[in-house]
This record gives C-alpha cells, structure tokens and sequence, in this order.
C-alpha cells in the first residue's frame, strides 16, 4: 500500500525515511510513529486528532492488523475523545500550578 512519505525538509508533517535502492525502497528506517493535531473549529470547540501511524499488529491477516496503517496511508486521522468536560469529569485529574516567581531586582552599582 502506498503510504504518504518525506524526510522532514520537504514541509511535511509525516516523517518516513529509507533507502531507494535497485529493485525498490528499503524496509522504513526512521519516522513519525504517532502524531496529534489540535485545532479549533469555528464555533470555538476544540478539534483534537491523531494517529499511531503504524498498526498494533506486524500480522496483516489480524482482525485490526491494517486498521491505522490504511488511515496514515490515506491521510487521514482519529478524532480524539478530548473536551473540557471529559477532563474536568476525569476522578483521577491533578492540577498542578506553576508559577515563577519574580526575579530579584539586579543590584544597582555606583
């Protein structure tokens, strides 16, 4: 299957790199493995999607052995199940606040 490919300096936002050598491409060397885009739609609500740009299974004939690769090849992403409201409703939810404090004044020389 054809898959979307660049080395990273054409622009792209998928990284796939190997080897042409006679007779074809090599086996993938290096490449994005996941990526996230988070953008917003225009009544203001957030638009979080990925992709594990492999599948979880090296066995093609396993039930999803194809399922993330056919999207990655064709582009296309998973909508993530993000909102504040899952957050916020999350038992196991921490924040944490960080703040930096003031730097002290230099000293002021003579």
């Amino acid at each position: 299957m054809p898959v979307r490919r660049g080395d990273g300096l054409t622009g792209m936002w998928s990284v796939i790199i190997t080897e042409l050598k006679p007779g074809g491409y090599s086996p993938i060397l290096a490449g994005s493995s996941y990526i996230r885009i988070i953008g917003w739609n225009s009544d203001g609500t957030v638009d979080p999607r990925g992709i594990r740009t492999y599948s979880p299974h090296e066995d093609p004939k396993a039930e999803h052995g194809g399922d993330l690769t056919c999207l990655y090849a064709t582009g296309e992403m998973v909508r993530l199940p993000v909102s504040v409201e899952a957050i916020a409703a999350d038992q196991q939810l921490v924040v944490v606040r960080v703040r930096k404090e003031p730097a002290p004044a230099p000293p002021i020389r003579a």
